[in-house]
C-alpha cells in the first residue's frame, strides 16, 4: 500500500472511529508516552490462567506445546530471527557517517559525549503489553475505540479469516491502524494444520493481510500465536522455519484475564503484580479474549465471576470465547491510563515495539564522531538490521555541565531532550545516521 493510499484510508477511517468513540462516549487521542508490554505467569486471580503456544499441541509430540522446540529466552519471548534481514527492511537515512564509525568509541562514563540506552523505553522501569486474542466483535466494537480514546496502544492478535473478523474488517483493516494500534497474527481461521501447505496458508496469508494494512515501508516483524487449543501437524523445525520466513516474533507466555473479572481486581492485581517486579525484564504481558456489553443480551452473558461458561460472547460459533464485561474493561482502562505508577514507570507499547526494544538494547551503543561545548554528534549502532528493529531506543548522553537544555536531532526531525542534570535524554534510531546535540 502507498502513502498516499493509507492516507486516503486514514481520513475514512478518522470518521468511523469518531462514530465509534461518540457511542462510547469517547474522543480520539494518540497514544500516550507511557504505554507498554508484559510476562504473567500467576497463579490466582484474573491471572489465574495463561495462554499462548503452551496451550496448543505439535503433532507427535505427546505435549501441549505451541512453541514447537523452540528456545524461549528469560521473558517468554521466542525469537525466529537472526541478526541479517536482507532486504526485508528499510533503515533509511543517510548512515554513510555512522558507517565509517563501526568501530565504536563511546567514551568512559563522566567524559563528554558518553551514552547508554535506558533499560526501557523513556526511562521506565517496566513494560506492560495490553494483548486481545480472536478478534471478536466485542474488541472491534468496544475494546478499540476504548483504547484509542485514552491513548493506550494495544495489541489485537486477529484472525482474518473468521466471520467476526470481517463483519467488522473496517476497524482491523483502517481504524486500529491508523490509530497507533498494533495488529498482529493469531493465524487466518485460529484452526492449526494437518500439514506444511495448511500451516503456510494460516500463518503467511494472515501475515501479508496484516501488512496491507500499514505502510510498506513498516518493518515486517510482528507479534504471533497460533491459537489456544490447536493442533499443528508440522515439525518443530519447520514450524520455526515457517516462522522465521514470515518474521513473526511468537508471544509463548501471556498471563490471560479471567472471564468477568470486576475490573478493580484486574488493575490491583496486576498493579501488584509489577511492582513486586515479578515479570522477567520487568515485562509483563496481559490478555483479554471476548468484551460483553451488559446490555447486550443477544450476543453477550455475563454473570458469575470467574466462570468462563457465564461470560461468553456468542456473535457466531467462531467466537465463544471467556468473556469481560465492558463496564469492568472499561474502568480497567480507566485506572491504567490515570494511575500514577502506569503514568511514570511503565512504558504501555505494542508487543513487537517491546520486542525490538528489547532485542536491540543491549547490541546497541552511542559512538562519538565529535563532541565540544558546541554541540555533539553521535551515531546509534548495532549488531542489528535497523530495517527490521525501528523501534527507538532512549540514549542517556552526558552534554556539557553549562547545557540547560539541548535539541536532538535526527533525519531532520529534531526534539527537545529531556534534562537529568548534566545527561540529555532522547530517543534515536539504530542505523538511521548521526544524531546532532545541540544547546538550547
Amino acid at each position: 500500500m502507498s502513502h498516499h493510499q493509507t492516507s486516503t484510508r486514514s481520513a475514512t477511517a478518522a470518521a468511523v472511529l469518531a462514530t465509534m468513540l461518540a457511542a462510547v462516549g469517547c474522543e480520539a487521542g494518540a497514544p500516550s508516552e507511557h504505554v507498554s508490554s508484559t510476562t504473567g505467569l500467576e497463579t490466582s486471580g484474573p491471572f489465574g490462567n495463561t495462554d499462548g503456544p503452551e496451550t496448543s499441541s505439535a503433532a507427535g509430540s505427546g505435549t501441549a506445546s505451541t512453541a514447537h522446540g523452540a528456545s524461549a529466552d528469560s521473558t517468554g519471548v521466542t525469537s525466529h530471527l537472526g541478526t541479517d534481514s536482507g532486504d526485508d527492511g528499510d533503515s533509511g537515512g543517510d548512515t554513510s557517517a555512522c558507517d565509517d564509525a563501526k568501530n565504536p568509541f563511546n567514551p568512559a562514563a563522566g567524559e563528554l559525549g558518553h551514552s547508554q540506552i535506558a533499560h526501557w523505553k523513556y526511562g521506565r522501569s517496566a513494560v506492560l503489553t495490553i494483548n486481545f486474542d480472536d478478534s471478536t466483535p466485542g474488541q472491534a466494537q468496544i475494546g478499540v475505540p476504548a483504547m484509542v480514546e485514552r491513548g493506550l496502544v494495544g495489541t489485537w492478535f486477529v484472525n482474518p479469516g473468521v466471520l467476526a473478523y470481517q463483519d467488522n474488517e473496517a476497524t482491523w483493516t483502517e481504524i486500529a491502524p491508523s490509530s497507533f494500534q498494533e495488529l498482529a497474527n493469531h493465524t487466518m481461521d485460529h484452526a492449526g494444520a494437518a500439514n506444511y501447505a495448511e500451516a503456510e496458508f494460516q500463518v503467511g496469508e494472515a501475515a501479508a493481510i496484516i501488512r496491507s494494512a500499514y505502510p510498506s515501508d513498516r518493518s515486517p516483524l510482528m507479534a504471533f500465536n497460533n491459537g489456544g487449543g490447536t493442533t499443528w501437524n508440522i515439525s518443530d523445525a519447520e514450524y520455526q522455519e515457517l516462522l522465521a520466513e514470515h518474521h513473526q516474533v511468537e508471544r509463548v507466555h501471556s498471563s490471560g484475564i479471567a472471564p468477568a473479572t470486576p475490573g478493580a481486581d484486574m488493575f490491583t492485581d496486576l498493579k501488584a503484580y509489577m511492582q513486586a517486579q515479578t515479570p522477567a525484564d520487568d515485562w509483563a504481558r496481559i490478555h483479554f479474549h471476548g468484551i460483553c456489553s451488559p446490555n447486550d443480551t443477544v450476543n453477550c452473558v455475563c454473570d458469575t465471576p470467574g466462570q468462563s461458561s457465564n461470560c461468553r460472547e456468542f456473535r457466531v460459533s467462531q467466537v465463544n470465547n471467556g468473556a469481560v464485561r465492558s463496564t469492568d474493561f472499561l474502568y480497567f482502562l480507566d485506572q491504567v491510563s490515570s494511575d500514577a505508577y502506569f503514568s511514570e514507570e511503565v512504558w504501555v507499547a505494542g508487543f513487537a515495539s517491546a520486542h525490538k526494544y528489547q532485542q536491540a538494547r543491549p547490541v546497541s551503543q552511542g559512538v562519538v564522531l565529535t563532541a565540544d561545548d558546541t554541540g555533539i554528534e553521535l551515531c546509534l549502532v548495532s549488531e542489528l538490521d535497523g530495517g527490521l528493529y525501528d523501534e527507538a531506543l532512549t540514549v542517556m548522553t552526558e552534554v556539557p555541565a553549562q547545557w540547560n537544555g539541548c535539541t536532538a536531532t535526527q533525519e531532520g526531525q529534531s526534539m527537545t531532550c529531556r534534562m537529568s542534570g548534566a545527561t540529555a535524554h532522547f530517543e534515536a534510531r539504530i542505523d538511521r545516521g548521526p544524531i546532532t546535540l545541540a544547546p538550547s
